[in-house]
This record gives C-alpha cells, sequence and structure tokens, in this order.
C-alpha cells in the first residue's frame, strides 16, 4: 500500500517538474519517496539536480549523505554533510548523520567531536548523546557512554535503544 502511494506521489512530483522544471523543493521530495523504494541511485539524481538549480539547498546535501552512507559510500557521505554544515553551521540534524558515519569508518573521536558540536546546538538531542554514548562505549570508555546513555533516557525516557545500550555498557563494565 504505502509502495503505491510513494509511485502516485512521484507521479504528482514529475507533474509539478514538467509545469515548473526549476522547483528544487519538488526535487527535493521525489528525492526521499526514491529513497523510501530503496532507488538510491534514482534519489541521489533527484538531489543532484536540486543542488544544480539551488547550490546552497543544505537539507539536499544532508539527503545525499543519507543515501550514499546508505549504500555504504562513507567518504562521499562525509563529504555531503560537511557541504550541508558548511553552508548551514547550526544544522545539528547534519552533525548528528557526520557522527555516525565517521563512526561507521572508525573514526571514532572525530565522530565524538562531531556528536558534541551536534549536541551544542541541540541539547536535548536524545539521539545524539546515545550516539556519542555508542562512540565512548566502541573506545572502551564506558563510564562516559553509560552517562551519555542515561542522559539520552533523561531526555526521553521511553527510548529503548538507549536502555538496551545502557544495560550492554554495564555489563561489561560490571555492574549487572
Amino acid at each position: 500500500v504505502q509502495l503505491k502511494m510513494l509511485d502516485k506521489a512521484i507521479e504528482a512530483f514529475k507533474k509539478c517538474i514538467s509545469l515548473k522544471p526549476d522547483n528544487a523543493d519538488t526535487y527535493i521530495k521525489i528525492g526521499v519517496a526514491l529513497k523510501r523504494q530503496g532507488k538510491f541511485e534514482d534519489a541521489l539524481k533527484a538531489y543532484k539536480v536540486c543542488v544544480s538549480l539551488k547550490p546552497d539547498y543544505f537539507v539536499a546535501y544532508n539527503n545525499m549523505g543519507n543515501v550514499l552512507k546508505e549504500i555504504g559510500d562513507y567518504v562521499k557521505a562525509v563529504k555531503m554533510f560537511k557541504k550541508a554544515v558548511l553552508i548551514k553551521p547550526d544544522y545539528a540534524e547534519a552533525y548528528n548523520n557526520l557522527g555516525n558515519t565517521l563512526q561507521n569508518q572508525g573514526e571514532l573521536e572525530e565522530a565524538i567531536e562531531t556528536y558534541n558540536k551536534c549536541i551544542l546546538l541541540k541539547p536535548n538531542n536524545f539521539v545524539a548523546f546515545n550516539n556519542l554514548g555508542n562512540a565512548f562505549k566502541e573506545l572502551k570508555k564506558l563510564g562516559k557512554a553509560i552517562k551519555m546513555f542515561k542522559k539520552a533516557i533523561s531526555i526521553k525516557p521511553d527510548f529503548a535503544e538507549a536502555y538496551n545500550n545502557l544495560g550492554v555498557a554495564q555489563k561489561e563494565l560490571g555492574e549487572l
């Protein structure tokens, strides 16, 4: 059912483009729908058209980074996230995405710095605290990891992933 709805949405967006081919926002919407369908290359093409029309469209760079991360092209994903925050230095979501990608590459110290930038911009970002905890956990800094997981939980008490991560870190530390 959802795929049929996405197909209809894409049809509508394409009609919009046929009427107004310079509408960057429509290309973003097509890219999002295509990514949801798993059509990553087509999504990237839509985002590239978007930034050709509007070179400072930071959301498009963030979205391209997410697609590239999804297909495992971490090097290009990092470039896209960095481009997004270069254009919009207070874009917390892109910092979090950049941190995730750096962490996937094993660049844990840089990931930690990046998550901290995200948290400075958006202090209640429970996902960033959880991600920061995971980076500390990978570095075997379990005390710091536990603090970050607890902070994530204090912000969002029903955040199951943070509870799981907290339990794993406490077990590794010998607290359980």
